[in-house]
């Protein structure tokens, strides 16, 4: 299938045949939210965020679901400095989950760090080592 060319072209960091793969899939199925979550990993490597975003928006529309959508919008818009709507993304990500998801407690924390909410990021980091006592990631923003 083309979802998997364009991951195997991905990986071999042929990012615009990835791409070209990805767009194919999507037409033939337009309503499979992973291609659309596929197509926008790609351009993430391609620093072509803006176009990205508008991937994880759809995915989501098809699929409200999946929680891996909202924390690669919500990486974006952290990483555009887009605080609080990158929060709303996290949080969305993690009320879906049945379990803490370190990785995404950590991406919250660090967005909480950053709109200086110090007290609540830091309840991230000890939820990340309630988890994890071992997570290196959680002690070293934890120090911060």
């Amino acid at each position: 299938s083309f979802d998997f060319l364009g991951t195997a072209l991905r990986e071999e960091e042929h990012h615009e045949e990835a791409l070209e793969a990805f767009n194919h899939a999507i037409n033939l199925n337009p309503t499979w939210h992973l291609l659309y979550m596929h197509k926008g990993d790609t351009l993430v490597e391609m620093e072509r965020e803006a176009e990205a975003l508008l991937c994880f928006d759809k995915a989501i529309e098809i699929n409200p679901d999946d929680h891996n959508g909202y924390i690669s919008k919500g990486t974006i818009l952290k990483n555009d400095g887009n605080f609080e709507q990158a929060l709303e993304c996290f949080d969305r990500a993690l009320a879906m989950v049945e379990w803490d998801d370190n990785y995404t407690l950590h991406l919250k924390g660090a967005t909480l760090f950053q709109l200086d909410r110090l007290e609540e990021a830091l309840e991230c980091f000890e939820k990340m080592l309630a988890v994890d006592p071992n997570n290196h990631a959680a002690y070293s923003s934890k120090s911060i």
